[in-house]
């Protein structure tokens, strides 16, 4: 066996010995300025794993040309973020793998996509990333498909996470305040008042999922938490003048609406091509959604289960 062919065989078996393998840090654009010295670029990372797992992110990196610990830590919560969610797709993957043992190879497809959309409010003063991951995909065997959200609320002034009790007074009901209001948004275009009632009970973990926008605060209910599975997740925006009397004076939010046209005219959405992420602006922007959405669509991904 000449050397080539035993290179090549040696790199076949390490390939299928391991349980997955990346490409990552490919940039392809567009570039957000956010500060003068401070890029958002969405980049894509591939990996792939066994048994026929396809994990695709865009990740929403920040660059800059000076050492700057707090987007290097910024950076490490949101890929952190992105592991984080790709170690729980492949335990999911895991929990089918004996129904997915008795079909064939050619049937098995585990494909997941976590894209994001974002905001970014007081863009080239003290930014503040507002962002909600939608992680989306299919697994072989299992009767829905796989999704969830998760959100990511980061002040680069000061390198800290927003906490959604860090926007309200301490001693307000701010959980009161947003189930009234989401129950009355949900019963808009919502039938089962039940599952709503249920789903927007003032308790925290109901409200985990939440953006800062130029229109309010938005809220991502997921799938069966105030509508049936089949209805997908339901979002919601509760303006700002419904909150007013019980944000904190001090906190970032506060300090934005003091000056909305600065603060909140700067709005992006990147990402680009699951659900609300997705817009016709964006996408002739948007190079990552037109390259990605080619390969594997959402609609595709659900469609072939």
């Amino acid at each position: 066996m000449n050397v080539i062919v035993r290179i090549t065989t040696c790199l076949l078996l390490l390939a299928c010995s391991n349980l997955a393998f990346a490409d990552e840090g490919v940039d392809r654009g567009p570039v957000y300025h956010i500060l003068p010295d401070v890029d958002m670029i969405p980049t894509t990372s591939l990996e792939y794993g066994r048994p026929r797992i396809v994990i695709k992110a865009i990740v929403p990196k920040l660059v800059s040309a000076a050492d700057d610990l707090i987007i290097d830590d910024y950076n490490d919560v949101a890929l952190n973020l992105i592991d984080e969610e790709s170690e729980d797709y492949k335990e999911a993957v895991q929990s089918h793998e004996e129904s997915q043992n008795t079909m064939a190879s050619a049937e098995i497809k585990n494909d997941v996509i976590i894209d994001f959309d974002s905001s970014i409010l007081n863009k080239g003063q003290t930014p503040i990333l507002s962002l909600r991951f939608d992680i989306q995909g299919v697994i072989s065997g299992m009767s829905q498909p796989y999704r969830k959200h998760r959100v990511l609320n980061y002040d680069l002034d000061t390198g800290d996470l927003i906490e959604l009790s860090d926007l309200f007074e301490e001693d307000s009901d701010y959980l009161e305040v947003l189930a009234e209001n989401a129950r009355i948004l949900l019963s808009k275009k919502l039938v089962s008042k039940a599952m709503i009632a249920a789903g927007t009970e003032p308790k925290i973990e109901n409200y985990q999922i939440w953006n800062m926008t130029p229109d309010g605060l938005r809220f991502t209910f997921e799938a069966n938490q105030v509508a049936p599975a089949i209805y997908g997740a339901q979002t919601i925006t509760i303006p700002y003048q419904e909150l007013d009397e019980i944000i904190e004076p001090e906190s970032v939010l506060a300090k934005c609406l003091k000056h909305k046209r600065s603060c909140f005219g700067q709005s992006i959405i990147t990402g680009g091509f699951i659900d609300e992420a997705k817009n016709q602006e964006q996408s002739k922007l948007s190079p990552v959604v037109a390259s990605v959405s080619k390969k594997i669509s959402a609609k595709e991904m659900l469609a072939d289960k």
